[in-house]
């Protein structure tokens, strides 16, 4: 009987190759998601920073040219968080579109290998029925050959 040959073979290998491809992406996905997000702590701890010197020089004598630095440099430090915040959001949609991706890709490469593990498990049945069978012959033609 001739070896087993899935016959699906080269597509399941291409189903592999994109399942590693978008797990690659969905990986980028999350790293560029966490430097999305390193970049919003490091705005808002900037922030944070900013507001405490401010609040430190207003404790202490206050000049209004200084009172208007930090004002107009709080304003932009604001903008930046709201634009980042916003960055953020479109890596965790980013990220959530790769990953829903790499499922897809997934199911598909497992429902190849699983059709392939049936038609396995089929011709091996099939295999064991034809020595099953070719054993039968082999004892009926000696049982034949003894009664003559």
């Amino acid at each position: 009987m001739p070896r087993f040959d899935f016959r699906l073979r080269g597509y399941l290998n291409l189903k592999s190759r994109m399942e590693d491809q978008r797990r690659l992406e969905y990986g980028k996905a999350v790293s560029d998601l966490e430097r999305e997000r390193a970049e919003l702590r490091t705005l808002e701890d900037r922030w944070d920073e900013t507001l405490a010197a401010f609040k430190a020089v207003i404790n202490k004598s206050v000049q209004p040219q200084s009172a208007i630095w930090y004002n107009s440099f709080l304003s932009r430090l604001k903008e930046s968080i709201e634009i980042q915040i916003g960055n953020v959001r479109k890596a965790e949609e980013e990220m959530d579109r790769r990953r829903a991706a790499l499922a897809q890709a997934m199911k598909e490469r497992k429902m190849l290998e699983i059709l392939k593990e049936k038609q396995y498990a089929a011709y091996v049945r099939e295999r064991n029925r034809a020595e099953q069978r070719s054993a039968d012959e082999l004892v009926s033609f000696r049982r034949g050959s003894r009664e003559n």
